[in-house]
């Protein structure tokens, strides 16, 4: 029994496994689209940093030579050296520029729904960074591949290599990687990540498994290392099976190899316990293994290897189970266990995923250590100088808000409600102008036809109105997408049954996006109240309207009253409250100026120079990094600017005060003195009535523009939330078809 293994089967069984190539799995290459570096940064440099980018011309070159190695097509030491170089020089770049600089290209290993053939597409360095390390991680294990495993050398530059690549893919699921992105595509999610990296260790476990067997090791640590390689294609099968993304092929690879080497492990083990004379556990644990192959034999894979690696090591197995089971028959007669009653086979992992410190820390390894190569745009200004100049230019504009376009919009608002108020403008017309409109209505009808009357409403009720039904229209289209979604899931949940259909049901897989949809059509709800109101608005002053577009009408809207004799106190207080009323004008005119002004110096500011000024001088009398705290004393200078208008605003405010206050003692004296006169109240009511007409027709068109506002707003928003649930539904179908492709084979098998 001891001798049950020939040498002869043992040898053929190791030449059978050590084949180069097929009997494992590597991670296809990334691909990206080629940008020009040189002319991109270029752009950058020049419209972001102020600076000359001739000063960068040999950096320019030298990052644009090292991206190109991401579209070598054969792994080797020399592209991974160049890729490694350009991951760490991009890493400490990207914290000198715009986060959203450059748009990136890359394509996902798996072409899945709707991404066949197509990039995603990013403007964000950590998705380059990322892809990057995805890159470097399947050239890893593609070089892992190309060894040659038949020399001890080969094995063991072979297993390093897989370990690399795991550290790579596990590196990419910690926070400041992948997930920290804005958009995440399939293949740098957390669970396709973390498959990578058990297929790699398990790669690599196989690997000295294979280095131990060549060595002729204990068939006790063989098992051990086997059973460990079992144990990563096992984990690696159930995450690549959960993700959905996985080609079934490699599923079925997994869990081809993860039965392999458990089969194999408990051959092993027979091995072992033969040797030590315990013949009836090692008749049990050969029939475990026999069991073992049979199961992976029936699950099947296209891997041509794989397949002969089972199969010959199925021929094995039988061959030995029988000759065992014949010579404990019929010599050593002893009692075979049961095979649930024998423990679990130890494993023993020598394998754990690898990553340089370049990797983790790129922008530390490039400071301190020459092998990346000198760092580049040294002299660039890095860009939180940049977001300090922005920052200082968001409080100017900031202060310049809150202490004068903020106190003089209050201001004004403030000497509006007081003037129409007091209504004076007609009502002083009224009795200076009894036979004649007055000056002030005058002005309103020639403001309303300025702005286009009630054929203007009109235009812009119709503009409202297809805003709204093109937000109806779309929400309706992504309602009717989901109910389709949702019809498919029952129906293939009746056709496969509720055990079997193991997917959660759409709509509550779907909860937060419906909620999203159901306030969706709340808003619309609450906004058609709003509409109605607005459309209630125009109808009433549309006959008001009318009498505004035609001079005759009026005219003879407005009752004359015969002429009055003013006493000479009256006439005179009335030409005085005239001059306030047009002191008043003036000085919102001149306001409007003001503000003007201050918006067109806002928007002329440049920070910029005087920061990097400071920022020179701190590095010059300075020591280490200079700091952002180092650049505020450039905001009270930048502030100090803005002084005169800061005062011109403040003048005008206490002019508004002293305006308003001379007004209102004159109106009291005003309607004292105006008790003495017959001015006919049909008169007053029908200026009144116009008065309200202006100042409604102006309302409207603000409560019209608001409404564009809302709706343009609502399908802005609308967009964002029908991209994340055709995502959703996209990665639900991919889900949904994976899952009627495993019940369809199981089906078949029956």
């Amino acid at each position: 029994m001891t001798d049950r293994i020939s040498n002869a089967s043992e040898w053929k069984l190791i030449h059978i496994c050590t084949m180069v190539g097929e009997n494992l799995q590597g991670i296809p290459l990334k691909r990206t689209d080629e940008i020009d570096l040189c002319k991109g940064l270029t752009d950058v440099i020049q419209r972001e940093f102020y600076q000359s980018p001739s000063k960068f011309s040999e950096d320019l070159h030298m990052i644009n030579e090292l991206r190109r190695f991401t579209n070598e097509k054969q792994p080797s030491l020399k592209t991974i050296t160049a890729l490694k170089s350009y991951y760490v020089q991009i890493s400490a770049l990207s914290q000198r520029l715009p986060q959203d600089s450059l748009q990136f290209a890359w394509y996902p290993i798996f072409d899945v729904g709707n991404s066949k053939g197509r990039p995603f597409i990013s403007r964000s360095f950590l998705y380059e960074r990322c892809c990057v390390l995805f890159l470097l991680g399947s050239m890893y294990s593609q070089l892992a591949l190309v060894q040659n495993r038949l020399t001890s050398d080969g094995l063991k530059k072979a297993g390093i290599y897989f370990q690399y690549a795991a550290g790579c893919f596990q590196v990419l699921t910690e926070d400041q990687f992948a997930p920290s992105l804005d958009e995440i595509p399939c293949d740098l999610r957390a669970n396709t990540l973390s498959a990578l990296t058990y297929l790699m260790l398990a790669s690599a476990q196989e690997i000295y498994w294979l280095k131990a067997v060549t060595d002729a090791l204990k068939d006790s640590v063989v098992a051990k290392l086997s059973m460990q390689t079992s144990s990563f294609y096992e984990s690696t099968a159930i995450i690549m099976e959960s993700s959905g993304i996985f080609p079934h092929d490699w599923v079925l690879f997994c869990k081809v190899k993860s039965l392999h080497f458990k089969a194999a492990t408990f051959n092993r083990l027979a091995t072992h316990l033969a040797a030590k004379e315990q013949y009836g556990e090692a008749l049990s644990r050969l029939r475990s293994s026999s069991r073992i192959v049979e199961e992976a034999l029936k699950i099947g894979t296209v891997n041509e290897q794989v397949v002969k690696d089972l199969t010959d090591l199925n021929r094995v197995v039988q061959e030995e189970l029988s000759k065992s089971e014949r010579e404990n028959d019929l010599i050593y007669l002893q009692d075979v266990p049961s095979e649930d009653s024998l423990p679990e086979p130890a494993k023993a992992n020598l394998v754990k995923p690898l990553i340089s410190s370049g990797m983790l820390h790129p922008v530390r390894a490039l400071n301190e250590s020459a092998e990346y190569g000198k760092a580049l745009f040294q002299s660039l200004i890095p860009y939180f100088v940049v977001e300090t100049a922005a920052g200082i230019k968001e409080k100017c504009i900031k202060y310049v808000d809150a202490n004068v376009k903020e106190p003089l919009a209050g201001a004004s608002k403030q000497l509006d409600e007081t003037v129409q108020l007091l209504n004076l403008d007609y009502s002083l017309d009224a009795i200076l102008k009894p036979q004649s409109v007055p000056d002030t209505i005058i002005k309103y009808q020639e403001n309303i036809a300025d702005m286009g009357g009630a054929s203007k409403l009109d235009e812009m009720l119709s503009q409202l109105n297809s805003l709204k039904l093109k937000c109806h229209t779309q929400l309706d289209a992504n309602w009717r997408q989901f109910d389709h979604a949702f019809e498919e899931d029952k129906s293939l949940r009746v056709m496969y049954g509720e055990k079997r259909w193991t997917l959660q049901p759409l709509k509550e897989e779907s909860h937060d996006i419906l909620v999203d949809f159901e306030q969706f059509d709340q808003y619309l709800k609450e906004s058609t109240k709003g509409d109605e109101t607005i459309e209630r608005q125009v109808e009433e002053l549309r006959p008001f309207l009318g009498i505004y577009a035609d001079a005759k009408a009026l005219r003879q809207f407005i009752p004359t009253e015969n002429v009055l004799d003013l006493n000479p106190q009256l006439g005179e207080l009335i030409m005085k409250m005239k001059n306030a009323l047009e002191k008043i004008e003036e000085l919102k005119i001149n306001r409007s100026k003001l503000l003007r002004n201050v918006q067109t110096k806002l928007d002329n500011v440049n920070v910029f120079p005087d920061v990097v000024k400071r920022y020179n001088e701190a590095r010059k009398h300075g020591e280490g990094e200079v700091s952002a705290e180092q650049l505020s004393p450039v905001v009270e200078l930048e502030i100090s600017k803005y002084k005169d208008e800061l005062l011109a605003a403040r003048k005008s405010i206490q002019f508004q005060h002293q305006l308003l206050n001379e007004l209102q003692k004159r109106n009291i004296e005003y309607m004292e003195q105006k008790r003495g006169l017959q001015v006919s109240p049909e008169r007053e009511q029908a200026l009144a009535v116009l008065s309200k007409t202006y100042h409604g027709f102006c309302e409207v068109i603000g409560n019209i523009k608001q409404g564009y506002e809302f709706y343009n707003d609502f399908l802005t928003r609308l967009g964002l939330k029908h991209e994340e649930l055709e995502q959703h539904l996209e990665e639900r179908y991919n889900a949904m078809k994976q899952l009627q492709k495993r019940l369809d084979e199981q089906d078949q098998q029956y």
